[in-house]
């Protein structure tokens, strides 16, 4: 009894946290890295202020990547169970 609490309480977080995942942080991620893309199109940029925005643009696509793989290692360890 007390297992199936448990199984159910981790589904709940899980599902919890992937639409989290999914629907706010990639979203504000990804607008992060168009917004950076955008930057890097202006022509009034100092060449250091290019190399912090691709360093800020750069970061967010490790981190969208990184909440991919996240995403993916949880949906297949709870295929396991």
């Amino acid at each position: 009894m007390e297992k199936q609490k448990t199984e159910k309480c981790l589904s709940i977080d899980e599902t919890s946290f992937l639409f989290w995942l999914n629907l706010k942080f990639k979203t504000g991620i990804c607008k992060i890295i168009d917004s950076a893309s955008i930057l890097l199109s202006l022509p009034q940029l100092t060449p250091s202020q290019k190399d912090e925005v691709k360093f800020i643009r750069n970061s967010a696509k490790n981190l969208l990547n990184s909440s991919h793989k996240l995403s993916e290692e949880i949906e297949h360890s709870t295929d396991e169970i």
